[in-house]
């Protein structure tokens, strides 16, 4: 039983070693062509190289067996010639005939001689290649950087031309109209818009109109408008939108991105119109926007005018508009008296703002803006108990309003109540981070020049013009304190650039005219107080202290003069 189960083990390993390893080798030799080509396929240079380099080698390498192997054999040799003796020596005679070893000798001459031409031929290829490809990189480089030349001129061109328009839009007041959102072929107001506003504004050369496509959606909302007008400096921002079937069914969007100097607007205004269901329906409503947009053109057409600082044209507008609005659909009447009774301020007609704040104070006894803002008239006015009634009354409904604080301090400094006045500048500049601080650091200075403390004074009018730069008056203070301070040249030099900076300024030559009396040079003297009276002949201490300077010089009748004249301004008589 053994027996025959060793005859069948042994005949299964005779069966796999006849016939498996074949097969195995048969696999092994498909599966190397295999990769070989592959390899070929993904770097036929490589596998060219390696082939013809292998096929070479072989090459060398058989002719030099055909040429030069020999192979050993055994020869009998003779011993003893006498008696025949012979014996076994082994030699070395050529493998192959002497045909055979010349040809293979000829050809691996051949093969060398090829060799070193083909090494030279490829080195004189590779120099010229290489001197081919500087060449064409030298090249390259230059095209590169005269495109990058040209590239730059122009970037730094359209950077400057970019640059010059932002300047300009920044010179400007630019009002930026996005797209309505909703149905504009059924309303075509934001048209309507663009269209009154182009006609009156298009050739201004301080005003830009900005028609933009984007859509700003109750979504996206104020903020995202008042981004987009940043990027083009805008001023204004008017959006809105279309709801047929709402009421309001549309609400126009003012971003008021100039709201420290529109101070009566709203950072964001909505005017929206206000139908009945049968209006809506019988489409009554569409005809009464018709007749209203024209007082929402005249309303914007005042803001416009206001920020250009053409307040009586912006006067005429807002008055326009408040004839014509019987029934105000955009423009409400709170929103008229603010902005009328702003502009007559600026206009420098105090009576009629305080009546046109009056009017809004009715409307909303709670706006603390227009508290504020009456009090500014009153004080106007040299009405101080007035003024200060109406700032305790906007701090009362706002107590974090720096401006009011401010205002009423300088009602406190106008009725000579400096520590007063002190306590309430503190109070706004605790209260103010933005560059509108400067104005109350300069005034607290006024109040500590007022109180004889000139250093303090100094340091308040340093702090106002690092904080506002472009802020003339501080200057002017600074250098009237370093006058009281003995420091004449640090005075000149504010009062300098004062006048540089405003020519008109009749205060900086005047006390220019004092600073040289305790300098004793009395052509500078007259100089700078002849100017102050030729810039305004209704300032009484130009001629009085001309007048004094005249009767130190003995020029009685030049004096006299003068001190009629000051007597004349102010009713007073020159001791």
């Amino acid at each position: 039983m053994s027996d025959k189960e060793s005859e069948d083990k042994g005949g299964l390993s005779e069966f796999i070693k006849k016939f498996w390893l074949p097969v195995a080798g048969f696999l092994g030799a498909v599966t190397l062509a295999y990769n070989f080509y592959q390899l070929w396929l993904g770097d036929q240079r490589t596998v060219t190289i390696i082939t013809g380099g292998t096929g070479l080698l072989i090459l060398v390498i058989v002719l030099a067996w055909i040429g030069f192997k020999n192979k050993t054999v055994e020869v009998d040799t003779i011993l003893y010639k006498q008696d025949q003796t012979t014996a076994k020596k082994v030699v070395e005679i050529p493998r192959f005939s002497p045909k055979y070893r010349s040809f293979a000798r000829i050809g691996l001459f051949i093969v060398f001689v090829g060799f070193i031409s083909s090494t030279f031929i490829l080195i004189q290829h590779r120099q010229a290649v290489r001197a081919e490809q500087q060449y064409q990189s030298t090249q390259q480089a230059q095209a590169t950087q005269t495109a990058d030349f040209v590239l730059q001129i122009q970037s730094t061109q359209n950077a400057q031309t970019t640059q010059q328009a932002q300047e300009e839009l920044k010179e400007k007041l630019v009002v930026v109209i996005a797209s309505f959102d909703g149905p504009e072929e059924v309303y075509g107001l934001r048209n309507q818009i663009l269209e009154e506003l182009n006609k009156e504004y298009l050739e201004s050369e301080n005003v830009k109109i900005i028609a933009i496509q984007d859509i700003i959606s109750p979504d996206t909302g104020s903020k995202y408008a008042q981004n987009l007008g940043e990027g083009y400096y805008a001023d204004l921002v008017i959006w809105g939108w279309y709801r047929p079937t709402t009421n309001p069914n549309i609400t126009i969007h003012v971003e008021n991105l100039s709201a420290s100097e529109i101070k009566f607007l709203n950072k964001s205004e909505v005017f929206q119109p206000y139908a009945s269901i049968a209006e809506l329906e019988s489409f009554e409503i569409q005809s009464q926007i018709a007749n209203s947009s024209v007082n929402l053109f005249s309303f914007l057409k005042g803001l416009i005018n206001y920020k250009k600082g053409d307040y009586q044209l912006a006067i005429d507008l807002f008055e326009e508009v408040l004839l014509e609005n019987n029934e105000p659909t955009f423009v409400q009447p709170f929103d008229l008296y603010m902005a009328l009774g702003n502009a007559y301020q600026k206009n420098k007609i105090p009576k009629k703002s305080i009546e046109y704040f009056s009017q809004a104070i009715e409307i909303d006894p709670n706006y603390s803006f227009a508290y504020n803002n009456r009090g500014l008239g009153y004080q106007d006015l040299a009405q101080y108990d007035q003024a200060i009634e109406d700032y305790n009354n906007a701090i009362k409904l706002n107590p974090n309003f720096p401006a009011a604080y401010n205002n009423r301090g300088n009602a406190y400094l106008f009725t000579d109540e400096y520590e007063l006045a002190i306590q309430d500048y503190d109070i706004s500049i605790s209260l103010n981070s933005d560059f509108t601080s400067a104005y109350t650091y300069n005034n607290r200075g006024s109040a500590y020049v007022f109180l004889g403390q000139f250093n303090l004074a100094v340091q308040d009018f340093n702090r106002a013009i690092e904080i506002y730069p472009e802020y003339i008056n501080p200057y002017g203070n600074r250098g009237t304190s370093y006058y009281y301070l003995g420091e004449y040249e640090l005075a000149i030099k504010d009062l300098n650039f004062v006048i540089e900076n405003d020519p008109n300024n009749v205060l900086a030559y005047y006390n220019l005219g004092l600073i040289y009396i305790k300098l004793d040079d009395l052509d500078k003297v007259f100089e700078n107080l002849n100017k102050a009276i030729e810039i305004d002949p209704n300032f009484p201490p130009s001629y009085y202290t001309r007048g004094a300077v005249y009767k130190f010089l003995g020029k009685t009748a030049e004096a006299e003069t003068d001190f009629e004249k000051y007597t004349e301004l102010t009713g007073q008589e020159v001791p």
